[in-house]
Parts: C-alpha cells; structure tokens; sequence
C-alpha cells in the first residue's frame, strides 16, 4: 500500500482520480483548518457573512470531490475540479450536467402524469 492515510480514496491510489480525491483533501484542510481524517467535519467557527456563501460553495466543490454520498455529484477529473474553483472565484453559477437517460426518465415521468389527468 503506498500513499498517506486519508488522502487516498476508498477505490485506492493509483489513478488520476485519485490524485483528485487527494487535493480535494487538502483543499478541506485549508478550507476549515481540521485534519484530512476528520472529514466531513465542518469547523467550530464559520465564516459570516458574504464570506459564508462562498465557504459553503467552496465546501460543496470539496464533497463533490472527496464525498459523493453527500452531494450527489462526483468531480473525477483535474479539470473539472478547476473548473468549478474558477467558476467560485469568478462568483458564476455552477454548472451542471446533463445526462440524457435523466432527462429521458423525467419526460417520460412528466408526460406520463400528463397523460393521465
């Protein structure tokens, strides 16, 4: 096994993947000043404020990265990532993507419901 205990991810290390996870947990670190192994704790005292919203967003980036269970999205690649933390420091909304089968499955639902009134 190579790598330190809690910057590698469940899957293992390896991977550019991987990689990702990892500086999605130094970003934790920086971001709420606790130790990588005590994620997904938030920290004591939050920012106020404006600075808040921007914590919290900045947050959500980092469980895109390290928790998917939380957030319900996953960042897998250097890319992504950076995009989302330019999109932060921008102040642009985030992006989301579209997958076809998804949207197949709610039309189908929508029209189905339609349909049936």
């Amino acid at each position: 096994f190579v790598g330190t205990e809690g910057f590698v991810p469940p899957e293992g290390p390896g991977s550019a993947q991987a990689d990702v996870y990892s500086l999605g947990k130094v970003l934790y670190e920086m971001a709420t000043g606790k130790d990588r192994l005590d994620f997904p704790e938030l920290p004591d005292e939050l920012p106020e404020g404006a600075k808040l919203k921007r914590w919290r967003l900045l947050n959500s980036v980092i469980c895109d990265v390290c928790e998917p269970k939380i957030s319900r999205r996953k960042i897998k690649t250097a890319g992504e990532l950076a995009e989302e933390l330019g999109r932060l420091e921008a102040g642009r909304r985030r992006a989301f993507r579209v997958r076809p089968g998804l949207v197949a499955a709610v039309l189908a639902t929508a029209v189905g419901v339609g349909g049936a009134t």
